[in-house]
């Protein structure tokens, strides 16, 4: 694989990726995902945005673009067409039949399914997307990262912080901190009584009983607790604090893709157009109605030693380089091509069941 396109995803807000609830320091809280990074002198629990997350948001947008020019032409697709698209596969269980020379073939050149592979005989794909890492000393050490993304420049470096009066390395479990999200609940708290008093039928009586029974719930929920009972009551106010573990904003991560030396200029042109949706959706992880999983990227594509900046930022938009105008045109033409009955041949099983 020599086709490439790698570089740095900044995060401009926050990153989470949820690894589940667990309670740290008495207070139930959402992890992020993190991997082990074995170093000379331990281990680090590094955290990451994983590749496959990043791999089917890419197809899934690359899916959208064969639905549309299926749409514009008025067709409309089965169900497990649509899922296969989406998702790789049409069924839970792969055809059994063998996989002929010939089909194999037929999908490597196919726009899509020589990128995505998948179907229903579990074609081969044309490309590999990497975890997400942060750009550290200890990353580049270990080979995730290469060592010119940590350089100091305009768009590189590698996070430092002083300690005790000297500028050291950051360490993995440093770019993480608690993020907190506050639900409140207005009736309890009456926070607007212009609002409360206008649309509330017998406010005062409304909101005194509603007090009241959220106090006593509040009081039972904490004796049970004290108590270390199994069988608390239910909480009834919708007030809540909740805390998210996440990826620091500013933290430089590491970017790659890499695509075989087969792929044709139109599959490559899918690749960018869907990586480009990726990047303008702006919505990486967890909470991103809050605002999470925002970030600025400089990213770089190479083919047979000669490489570009692959996305130019115009009005808050990641636009495509002219230098990849080929490969987009390209694509567009192969997306004219695309008809139905090919997608259901490589999505539905061959092998018929041999009757009792």
């Amino acid at each position: 694989m020599t086709i490439h396109i790698d570089g740095i995803f900044r995060l401009t807000r926050p990153l989470h990726v949820s690894a589940g609830a667990e309670n740290v320091n008495g207070k139930n809280t959402n992890l992020t995902m993190t991997m082990p990074l074995v170093r000379q002198n331990g281990v680090d629990q590094l955290p990451y945005f994983p590749g496959n997350d990043l791999r089917g948001r890419i197809r899934r947008f690359a899916a959208r673009m064969v639905m549309s020019h299926l749409a514009s032409t008025g067709v409309k697709i089965p169900l497990s067409i649509f899922t296969g698209l989406m998702s790789g596969t049409a069924s839970a269980s792969p055809d059994t039949a063998s996989l002929t020379v010939e089909e194999a073939m037929r999908a490597r050149y196919h726009l899509f399914m020589g990128v995505f592979g998948g179907g229903a005989r579990l074609l081969r794909s044309g490309f590999r997307v990497m975890d997400l890492i942060p750009i550290l000393q200890v990353t580049i050490s270990a080979g995730m990262v290469p060592a010119r993304m940590g350089e100091i420049s305009d768009t590189t470096f590698t996070p430092k912080i002083r300690s005790e009066g000297v500028t050291v390395s950051l360490k993995p479990w440093q770019l993480l901190h608690k993020y907190n999200f506050l639900k409140v609940d207005d009736v309890y708290r009456v926070t607007n009584t212009t609002d409360i008093e206008h649309n509330l039928e017998d406010a005062t009586q409304e909101i005194m009983a509603y007090q009241q029974q959220t106090i006593a719930n509040k009081m039972e929920r904490r004796k049970s607790k004290e108590e270390g009972s199994k069988d608390a009551p239910t909480k009834t106010d919708v007030g809540n604090m909740m805390t998210v573990q996440a990826i620091a904003a500013g933290t430089p991560m590491y970017y790659a893709m890499e695509m075989s030396d087969h792929l044709s200029d139109a599959q490559i042109g899918l690749l960018i157009y869907a990586l480009q949706e990726l990047i303008n959706e702006q919505a990486l992880g967890g909470w991103v109605r809050s605002g999470l999983g925002k970030f600025t990227v400089d990213l770089t594509f190479t083919r047979e030693g000669e490489s570009f900046n692959l996305f130019n930022l115009e009005d808050r938009e990641y636009v495509i380089a002219p230098q990849a105008a080929h490969y987009v045109e390209a694509t567009k033409l192969a997306l004219a091509s695309i008809q139905l009955p090919e997608l259901i041949e490589f999505y539905s099983p061959r092998k018929v069941k041999e009757a009792a």
